[in-house]
């Protein structure tokens, strides 16, 4: 009766309605590499490096750290971040 309510068409085979169906074989992913790379902003760079975000942008505007054009801001790559950190920890 619902289904005539509804509008669908009432099945007359019920003898398919009980019948086994095997499900496929789950098929392992593919490991994908993945090309995402991490982002801070310049004032979380700035509490990693112990360095003023001031300085930061200084360090942008100089060429001597990338960062990427996010919006009205820009992300700095925690991979330059790493690299930044490292050598100021380096002696000169």
């Amino acid at each position: 009766m619902v289904q005539l309510a509804l509008g669908d068409a009432v099945r007359r085979d019920q003898s398919e309605v009980g019948k086994y169906v095997p499900m496929p074989r789950r098929v392992d992913p593919v490991p994908v590499r993945s090309e995402a790379i991490g982002v801070v902003f310049p004032g979380e760079a700035a509490a990693r490096l112990g360095i003023t975000r001031a300085e930061v942008e200084r360090m942008i505007a100089a060429g001597k750290m990338r960062a990427l054009p996010t919006g009205f801001t820009v992300t700095v790559p925690t991979s330059e971040v790493e690299r930044v950190a490292l050598e100021r920890a380096r002696p000169r």
